[in-house]
């Protein structure tokens, strides 16, 4: 409808002067207002609704002498009811819309009330001349035709400025805004708060910006922040402007309150953004806009600026808490205080780490955030650790500050922990048998709810408890609380013999350990001797205990009690306890309370704790939560036989195994043997390979619970869920254990169909085999291609962590033939202890480049078999994870890099770091190839770096054989740098392998030194040369070349693709030589400064014609690698 009115609009618009309209017949304007006589420097005074009302029949300029509040000129019986219809508006569209100048002066005016049915509808028309200055408040505006707004229906070639609408306006047809229903002139600074509803065409400030190619437009420096309806669908809607095909510049829109996310006409911002000055980019908040920021949108100053609010910012004095090891966690507390009492919100948390003198060094290691916790890594080791808090709240945000350094960080401390992978007792942080004797806090590994991990199995941190009764009359019962018990007896000259625990990593390892001390009871020594022991791959612990007289009297009425004061199994905190009898490997719940009952079972759902004992006088007992002398004292005879969730006892409880010991004369011993076990309830019952036949108990019609597992099965992780799909075989070659995991493909698809995209799918062997292979069909590869998921080969000594798409099943397809179907092709992934052959190569390979091993090689290989063809994936296009466990002893401090060593005895660096997993070291190297990789020790330092700025990067490059000195002990921090040597650093920073071949360039014979590096530079894509065919090797490298093949070698690494957007432009503003920077070179300048890889020579000047030297190129790989993720 509004196209219609373009022609005729156009025809009488251009007639109108700019400062009043022609209105016949002419009415006394001196009557009709406060004063003035309508020019611009007199203009007309308005201080009433009437006066106001008048603007429609006089000419000229107006201005409000003060705030007009139509409520009572609107409503029934008000000169302006009309009817109902209320406010009439100025101007007739679209033959004289209102051309004259209104000032608001800053005024508002308060309840304009509009009920219109008339195309165009505001508190104006029409408008072709300026509104300035001018706010309205609480406006309801309702249409029932289309282009509607607060302010102005049409604005035909008019200006607003400075002003603002709040209230509400709605139409039952389309092109509506909160101030403005259709623009053809110009907005600026102006806002608006009010809800809008309408069809189509509906915007927060501005219906429909659009040009007729005549009048000047314009919309800039405004926003909105009110609720947008659209009631029919449309794309025509937005929380600023509905519709535009024309630019709107910096203006915003609030998207939480506007319920709009558009784009193209008006930036959305938050809720907490919009209230931002940093926002709005390009506004003037001198002499237009105020703000008080958290607190309110911007305001117009010329409706007087608001008082910001007085308030004193809060303060912070940090604090660290937290052991300084490798792998503890800190936790920083901010002790923040405000004066004014406003609550903290916001405070922010970096920490940052420093050389052992708590100054020298600062490196950022998490960046600001409201996490206030920290993980201590393993590059920490010798530096401190340092906590930058600054303190916020809704109001103010205080100055920042530091913590004091945390003590030098340790190396974590070796604890002999019985953990198996299966079972562990205590949180690997401490020994597993305590001052007491006992064991500390049993956990079991496996899956609860299809998440897989430790789980606990007492409550809270509760170890496991036991106590030791003596003396008092013991020939009435065997079970007695006569005498003296004492629970959990701190032993005296304790000694922990270790001789045959086997150490399988940092704080893990199975064997035997025996805990021998004395305590003293009513007067008697005892000696007390524990000897546990766990097995290499049991579910179960043994404990022989043996007590000895060693008083000088006879020992009477001896009893032992071992169990938890707190139940707790996963996580159920009351599991089903149940007492019963071991049978022929099943357990057999009692039926009758009064029968021995030489086992208890604790459990949850399919997962349980299974107390047992061989001894002829064993016995078991339920009691409540939550102190142990409850069970102890709970006669096992009369004890419930079960315990339940069943709505009406509560199941939380405590639980004990019971032994009457024999009486001990002075120096003699006695002993029992007692097992606990832990997990799948179906694989408790290999204490009975241990123990044989067990007891008999009486016939029961309760189920039993079987105890054996399926041989041969294999249980696969599919985003840590488990899953039984593989079938696992071990057969021996060239005197060699390879075990082979065959996949089931069935198994594997209905699981990756439940998880979606980017799985990982682990295949976890425990076997101690000299070579493990997973092995997947081709088919199988192409779906977990498809579905970008992970395969991932985990043995005890290694993990192989495979992207399906590395893997490249098409190439392989192309190479046996098109017409092989896929499943028919065979993929192994292959983790293996290399040949003696190959061993002897590593170990010379060792010897001659004088550094030591620290873990024995490892091969990994991929390939694919059809029939007699073979094929090896030998190189990826992206970098590859593997992980190798470093043995005890051999921490961080002991291990230099990762390396390759190809067959002909070549040994290359791979990027590599230390890092801890579950309280063991690994090395986790990436590299591009396939090969037999080890972890070296080589350590270098160069002399002449030793007070040097760069001393640090110059000699960990140097001992990761990334770059070499110039003779001696010497490095010559200062030397400017040769392209060739660049490319060759660059290519070993990588680790790439060399290739050979014919060379790309001119100048560049395959007898040069360098060639091969070149070639292998040019292969990646990191050189291309110059236009004339040369490489111009001896030419020393400038800064900007040197930084367009670090930003490609960021593509390699995966770090140029987390770069945020940006222009190289706005990255290098900062330096006033940016415009130095060669036209070619830009972008790639830009990203190693944004990457934060390469800095200014200055904090102003980036120098990109200078050659750079040695020590910086140090620093930048080291960068380079660092913040790729690498090392």
């Amino acid at each position: 409808m509004a196209k219609k009115w373009m022609t005729v609009l156009l025809a009488f618009v251009l007639l109108l002067p700019t400062a009043g309209i022609f209105r016949s017949p002419e009415v006394s304007a001196t009557a009709m207002f406060e004063g003035g006589s309508g020019t611009a420097l007199d203009p007309y005074l308005i201080s009433t609704p009437v006066q106001l009302n008048n603007i429609r029949n006089a000419n000229g300029y107006f201005k409000l002498t003060q705030n007009i509040d139509l409520t009572a000129y609107l409503s029934s019986g008000g000169s302006g009811y009309n009817g109902g219809k209320g406010w009439i508006p100025i101007g007739n569209m679209p033959f004289l819309p209102f051309g004259g100048v209104l000032d608001g002066n800053g005024h508002t005016i308060t309840g304009l009330k509009i009920n219109s049915s008339d195309q165009s509808t505001g508190m104006f028309q029409g408008l072709s001349g300026t509104v300035k200055n001018l706010g309205i408040v609480e406006a309801n505006v309702v249409s029932t035709h289309s282009i509607t707004g607060i302010l102005v229906g049409t604005n035909a070639s008019g200006t607003i400025q400075n002003c603002f609408v709040t209230g509400s306006v709605s139409s039952t047809y389309d092109t509506v805004g909160g101030m403005v229903g259709e623009n053809i002139g110009t907005i600026t600074n102006s806002y608006s708060l009010a809800s809008v509803r309408g069809t189509t065409k509906v915007g927060g400030l501005v219906g429909n910006y659009t040009s007729n190619g005549y009048y000047t437009v314009g919309f800039s420096n405004s926003f909105a922040a009110g609720l947008v309806t659209a009631t029919l669908p449309t794309t025509d809607k937005g929380g600023l402007v509905g519709a535009s095909s024309l630019a709107v510049v910096n203006s915003y829109y609030d998207t939480t309150n506007s319920g709009q996310s558009d784009t193209g006409k008006g930036v959305g911002k938050d809720w907490t953004s919009m209230m931002m000055q940093t926002t709005y980019s390009g506004w003037d908040f001198t002499t237009v806009w105020s703000i008080n920021e958290l607190d309110d949108y911007p305001k117009l100053r010329v409706f007087s600026a608001p008082t910001p609010p007085t308030d004193t910012p809060p303060t912070a004095a940090p604090t660290l808490m937290g052991t300084a090891q490798v792998g503890r966690t800190l936790t920083a507390i901010s002790n923040y205080n405000d004066t004014d009492s406003d609550p903290e919100s916001g405070t922010t948390y970096a920490f940052y780490r420093y050389d052992a003198d708590g100054t020298s060094n600062e490196t950022l290691v998490q960046e600001a955030s409201d996490n206030n916790t920290y993980t201590i890594a393993v590059e920490d080791l010798g530096k401190v650790i340092k906590v930058k808090v600054t303190p916020k709240n809704e109001k103010a945000t205080g100055a920042t500050a530091t913590s004091a350094p945390t003590a030098v960080i340790a190396e974590a401390p070796i604890y002999k922990v019985l953990n198996n992978g299966k079972i562990r007792f205590g949180n690997g942080a401490k020994n597993s048998v305590n001052s007491s004797g006992n064991l500390e806090q049993p956990f079991y590994y496996g899956s609860v709810e299809d998440e897989l991990g430790w789980y606990k199995l007492t409550y809270r941190n509760n170890p496991l408890d036991n106590a030791i009764g003596l003396d008092g009359n013991g020939t009435l019962s065997e079970w007695n609380t006569n005498g003296v018990i004492k629970v959990n007896p701190e032993l005296t000259n304790q000694v922990i013999d270790l001789s045959g625990y086997v150490s399988t990593g940092l704080n893990q390892g199975y064997g035997t350990i025996i805990s021998t001390g004395t305590t003293t009871i009513n007067g008697k020594t005892l000696e007390v001797k524990n000897t546990y022991t766990l097995g290499e791959t049991s579910s179960f612990v043994k404990i022989v205990t043996q007590v000895t007289n060693k008083s000088g009297a006879k020992i009477e009425n001896l009893r032992f009690w071992t169990g938890t004061k707190d139940d707790y199994v996963g996580i159920s905190d009351t599991p089903k306890k149940e007492r019963g009898n071991l049978v022929n490997g099943n357990f057999v719940k009692l039926t009758d309370p009064a029968n021995r009952a030489n086992a208890l079972l604790i459990s949850s759902e399919d997962t349980g704790v299974l107390f047992y004992s061989t001894s002829a006088k064993a016995n078991t007992s339920i009691q409540e939560c939550c102190d142990f002398e409850n069970s102890i004292f709970q006669d096992p005879s009369t004890s419930d036989i079960e315990s339940i969730d069943d709505g009406i006892d509560d199941p939380d409880g405590s639980y004990a195994l019971f032994i009457r010991m024999n009486d001990l004369d002075v120096n003699e011993s006695g002993e029992f043997t007692w097992y606990y076990a832990a997990g799948e309830i179906s694989k408790l019952g290999d204490i009975s390979n241990e123990v044989g036949q067990t007891t008999s108990a009486p016939p029961s019609t309760s189920p039993t619970t079987p105890v054996s597992a399926t041989p041969g099965s294999v249980e696969i992780l599919v985003n840590g869920k488990v899953e039984s799909a593989g079938t696992a075989t071990t057969t021996t070659v060239n005197n060699q254990t390879v075990t082979t995991v065959v996949i089931d493909p069935k198994k594997l698809e209905e699981k990756l169909a439940k998880e979606g995209q980017h799985a990982v799918v682990t295949i976890p062997v425990t076997a101690k085999s000299d070579v493990v292979i997973g092995e997947l069909n081709g088919q199988m590869v192409k779906n977990l291609e498809g579905k970008q998921a992970i395969v991932e080969l985990k043995t005890d000594k290694a993990t192989y962590t495979l992207p399906a798409q590395q893997i490249n099943i098409e190439a392989i397809s192309n190479k046996i033939g098109k017409s092989v179907a896929l499943q028919d092709i065979k993929v192994q992934i292959e983790i293996a202890a290399p040949t003696a052959d190959t061993v002897k190569v590593v170990a010379n390979a060792a010897e001659k480049g004088t550094f030591t091993l620290v873990v024995p090689p490892v091969e990994f290989t991929v390939k694919a078999t059809y029939g007699e063809q073979t094929i090896e994936v030998s190189t990826f296009n992206a970098y590859v994870e593997r992980t190798i466990a470093i043995p005890d002893g051999a921490g961080p401090s002991k291990i230099t890099t990762g390396v390759v060593v190809d067959p002909d005895g070549t040994v290359r660096h791979v990027p590599t770091k230390v890092v801890l997993i579950d309280g063991k070291y690994y090395a986790k190297i990436n590299s591009l190839t396939n090969s037999t990789y080890s972890v070296v020790w080589h350590q270098l330092q160069f002399s002449d770096v030793a007070n040097h700025w760069a001393k640090d990067a110059v000699n960990d490059m140097g001992s990761r054989m990334v770059i070499e000195g110039t003779g001696g002990s010497m490095f010559s921090p200062g030397k400017d740098v040769t392209r060739a040597e660049f490319a060759a650093i660059m290519v070993r920073g990588l680790g790439l392998k060399l290739e050979n071949g014919v060379v790309p360039f001119s100048d560049v014979k395959s007898s040069d030194w360098y060639s091969s590096f070149v070639n292998t530079a040019y292969a990646h894509h990191l050189i291309s040369g110059f236009e004339d065919g040369t490489f111009r090797p001896n030419d020393k490298i400038t800064r900007e070349q040197a930084m367009v093949i670090l930003s490609k070698a960021m593509t390699i690494t995966g770090l140029k693709g987390k770069l945020s957007v940006q222009s190289a432009d706005a990255t290098l503003r900062l330096f006033a030589d940016a415009s130095e920077v060669s036209a070619w070179a830009q972008s790639s300048v830009a990203d190693s400064v944004q990457a934060g890889i390469v800095s200014g020579r200055s904090a102003a000047k980036l120098a990109p014609k200078d050659y750079m030297t040695r020590a910086e190129v140090a620093t930048i790989i080291q960068s380079l690698l660092q913040k790729s993720g690498l090392i």
